[in-house]
């Protein structure tokens, strides 16, 4: 089926897995509880954690046994707090040895703010944003393309990023270096490159 084969590609985008081998940091806030580690895994290897179907208490849309409605509801926030964790280990990484400004807003004259990092002094003493966007390929609006061609919701989830703000952030003279990842650990070559 479509999402098992969305599924096998996406897990194996190299360095999809890495988190299955990092170290719990519990004192930097970089780790998982059992019960979020066992949930996390469940949903990696499609293994239902519900039994049967219930609606979604926030949006009302049918749940699914294995979480993907779960993991894309809009509804109840957690979209938002993927997206800024991401966000902030970006920011604690950056801060460690570069100067940096976390959700930097009017960097460009006709664009929202592209900034989930800012950078001042990037690559040849440019400036640089990096705009994280997390996305699912078990969605229904990328499954089909995720089940023939790995990597694509990655690309798509780019391309828009990058269609949204590259022109503005090159005519201000910053780097635009757009973040994509995928809810199941791949990252883009953009993003896994960092440039």
């Amino acid at each position: 089926d479509s999402r098992s084969w969305a599924l096998l590609l996406s897990i194996s985008i190299p360095h999809a897995g890495d988190w299955l081998n990092a170290l719990p940091s519990p004192n930097d806030e970089l780790h998982l509880l059992d019960s979020e580690f066992r949930l996390c895994l469940k949903y990696w290897l499609r293994i239902p954690h519900t039994s049967g179907t219930a609606s979604c208490p926030f949006c009302t849309f049918p749940a699914d046994p294995v979480g993907n409605h779960t993991l894309a509801c809009g509804g109840n926030g957690d979209r938002t707090h993927r997206h800024n964790g991401l966000r902030d280990v970006f920011s604690a990484a950056q801060s460690a040895a570069l100067s940096h400004r976390r959700e930097a807003p009017s960097l460009t004259q006709d664009s929202v703010s592209p900034a989930d990092v800012f950078l001042p002094s990037w690559s040849q003493g440019r400036p640089a944003v990096l705009d994280v966007t997390v996305t699912s390929p078990l969605q229904r609006l990328t499954l089909s393309n995720a089940a023939s061609s790995q990597g694509s919701t990655l690309l798509k989830a780019e391309h828009r990023k990058r269609v949204l703000h590259h022109d503005d952030c090159t005519r201000a003279g910053i780097s635009y270096v757009p973040m994509a990842v995928e809810t199941l650990g791949g990252w883009s070559p953009i993003g896994h490159q960092g440039h």
